[in-house]
């Protein structure tokens, strides 16, 4: 991938995080697999290190899709190249899609899906990764334990 090493790992970032049906990766191992792919034959690869784990925790709110803090929005308008209004943009958490100007929910949570339909099948596909978890010999236990509990007191 050619670009800025900033750019690079914004769209490796980018990329960890639109897998289909939801299954982004937790951030830490996106954030550690992008920060060396973007170093890749970096010049002044020392220099980017330090810059990004300062950074860190911008990257993680982005990544997260949390609007920036007020240094950093302040920040991206006097910045050259990357606008930090592109890291955060609200995206649907089912197949990727702009948000747009959907703003807050019903009861003011924020918007997590671009549909009703992208809704329904993100809780179909996480009521099925349920039973799939509930129906493994461990899970029995713990439903054993918990009903041994529920009798007992």
């Amino acid at each position: 991938m050619s670009g800025s090493p900033p750019e690079v790992l914004a769209a490796e970032l980018a990329a960890w995080r639109t897998q289909p049906y939801g299954r982004s990766m937790p951030f830490a191992p996106a954030w550690a697999r992008s920060v060396e792919v973007a170093l890749r034959g970096a010049a002044e690869r020392d220099s980017w290190r330090v810059a990004f784990a300062e950074t860190e925790d911008a990257w993680r709110r982005a990544y997260d899709r949390e609007p920036p803090t007020r240094a950093e929005r302040a920040l991206s308008t006097v910045a050259d190249g990357l606008e930090l209004s592109e890291l955060v943009e609200q995206r649907c958490e089912r197949c990727d899609r702009p948000l747009g100007d959907r703003g807050a929910g019903q009861f003011g949570e924020r918007v997590r899906f671009c549909s009703d339909r992208c809704r329904r099948e993100a809780s179909r596909v996480a009521l099925s990764h349920s039973r799939t978890a509930l129906e493994q010999p461990e899970a029995s236990a713990v439903r054993r334990g918990a009903t041994m509990f529920a009798t007992v007191t």
